[in-house]
């Protein structure tokens, strides 16, 4: 089994929607003074994020070592898939001589974390060629069904790119249809609970909301997809990526997107409330 632990916050903030952004320009941040270029920049930036009350009815004990800044949805290239941006500000005290800070603690930031957050408003077909807006077509970044989307919406899941949010979610499609049609076996590694079969715990696993997808070592010429649920089950399914590498490199002659392999393991999910 594979162990994951997994920290929570003492407290969710309400949302509000992002402020709105005063539209700047090429051409005034490289003729005005640097003071007012600072200043569009910052509203920009700021503007992009959700406004949130982070008041608390319970006093906090820990001191402020970091900040989540989430951005309203918007559409990407790859249809019905729409991305949220994610920052998290990193603080540490502001005098370097403090050795037990607190909640009173005065803190400055230091740096910054991102990642990428999707969510599909249609699940992708499995057979469906991976369209792409057209070069010319412009998207409405602040408007349409992605900007309506609650940003605590469960569906939403953490991958590296468009890319593989949706090679991901095709290949667990996939191997659900190549599973359950009895064309492929499937490696499980579940508790002795467990008692229903494979096949019927990978497609329940399919149905629900993912947390992540994250890429997985494979050979030259296959495509390997770490799916997490937002229980305690991975699926990893191996697809062919690219055949002619994989010949290449001495495998046999297979047809693009050849289910390769599945396994779905059971993890040992550790949680531990943070104080806040």
């Amino acid at each position: 089994m594979i162990v994951r632990a997994f920290a929570l916050a003492g407290a969710l903030c309400a949302a509000a929607p992002a402020a709105a952004q005063q539209a700047v320009t090429k051409a005034e941040i490289r003729s005005q003074k640097p003071s007012v270029t600072d200043a569009q920049l910052r509203n920009q930036l700021w503007g992009m994020f959700h406004k949130e009350d982070r008041r608390t009815r319970k006093t906090p004990a820990r001191p402020l070592e970091d900040v989540w800044l989430d951005t309203p949805a918007y559409p990407t290239k790859v249809p019905d898939l729409c991305r949220s941006d994610r920052v998290t500000m990193r603080l540490a005290p502001a005098d370097p001589r403090e050795i037990e800070p607190d909640a009173d603690t005065p803190m400055r930031a230091y740096g910054l974390d991102s990642e990428k957050r999707f969510l599909f408003l249609a699940l992708p077909a499995e057979e469906v060629s991976e369209e792409e807006d057209a070069p010319g077509k412009r998207r409405d970044m602040w408007h349409g069904a992605c900007s309506k989307l609650d940003r605590y919406d469960e569906r939403f899941f953490r991958a590296d790119d468009e890319k593989m949010a949706m090679g991901g979610y095709r290949a667990l499609v996939r191997a659900v249809r190549v599973v359950q049609a009895g064309e492929a076996k499937i490696r499980c590694n579940l508790s002795q609970i467990e008692k229903r079969p494979c096949a019927e715990v990978l497609g329940e696993f399919a149905k629900a909301p993912i947390s992540s997808i994250e890429s997985c070592p494979a050979v030259t010429g296959l495509a390997c997809y770490s799916i997490f649920g937002s229980g305690d089950l991975q699926v990893r399914v191996t697809i062919v990526d690219d055949p002619d590498s994989y010949k290449r490199a001495g495998g046999e002659a297979l047809p693009m997107g050849r289910l390769m392999s599945v396994d779905v393991d059971e993890m040992i999910i550790l949680w531990h409330t943070r104080p806040d």
